[in-house]
């Protein structure tokens, strides 16, 4: 992990640090441009949503998510994007522009992705390889961040009601 291996396992470390930060902006951007909503839900400010993504990715430069294994780094940055989906998924179910295929579709997405951390050590003790392991649930997450981007860009194109 030296050299140029080592900046650019940092440089994909920041990018997937920075992936909760945009979906607290998309979420930010959805929830601002409601007229109504069905409960009520705070708006996170710019500067909250910023605060977030410069800390994630100040901690990456640091090191702070440095471990001996990479993929152990990319889990814990996964569990830093764990409270903005769940800002995403709350702001999408008390929005009333997009449909509700729309929402359902960005919440499973979203949902995907979830039992992946239970699913890896239980096909471990199943015997399966760990290169077919990770080949699986890298598939289920291209399905799942597919889907997320569909069904964000399909709410995102969704019209504001007018009251």
């Amino acid at each position: 992990n030296s050299g140029l291996l080592g900046w650019g396992w940092v440089f994909t470390s920041a990018m997937v640090g920075l992936q909760g930060g945009v979906m607290l902006f998309i979420a930010r951007g959805y929830l601002v441009n409601q007229t109504r909503l069905r409960f009520p839900l705070l708006v996170l400010s710019n500067e909250a949503c910023w605060a977030h993504t410069v800390l994630v990715v100040l901690g990456v430069l640091a090191g702070v998510f440095r471990c001996t294994r990479p993929a152990a780094d990319i889990f814990l940055l996964g569990v830093t994007q764990a409270w903005p989906v769940m800002y995403v998924m709350a702001a999408l179910a008390s929005g009333t522009t997009a449909c509700s295929f729309t929402s359902a579709w960005c919440a499973g997405s979203f949902a995907l992705l979830s039992p992946t951390i239970l699913i890896y050590p239980l096909l471990v003790d199943a015997g399966f390889v760990v290169g077919h392991i990770n080949c699986f649930l890298h598939a289920v997450i291209f399905v799942a961040w597919f889907g997320q981007g569909l069904g964000v860009l399909r709410v995102a194109e969704t019209p504001v009601k007018q009251e």
